[in-house]
């Protein structure tokens, strides 16, 4: 059950109908991991979590060899000069 905000330095609560991003992550037969859109399916073992609106715009949640799963600050592209 989703309860706060999956940023570990953010205390946003969830609430039904909260604003923000959904993250389901599933792990597979082989035990590979994927960070799949809510919509998504053919999971064996999904796990849900949630950024508040406020994280959602600056961080996203990957996956880290080492720590597993992380939340880590979007990284913007820069706009192409010309």
């Amino acid at each position: 059950m989703l309860q706060k905000c999956a940023n570990p330095g953010c205390a946003a609560p969830f609430r039904h109908g909260s604003h923000g991003k959904f993250f389901r992550v599933s792990i597979d037969q082989d035990g590979d991991i994927q960070i799949l859109a809510v919509s998504s399916h053919h999971s064996l073992r999904p796990d849900y979590f949630w950024l508040c609106r406020r994280c959602s715009a600056t961080v996203s949640i990957r996956f880290d060899q080492a720590q597993g799963l992380v939340v880590r600050p979007i990284m913007r592209r820069a706009a192409a000069s010309g």
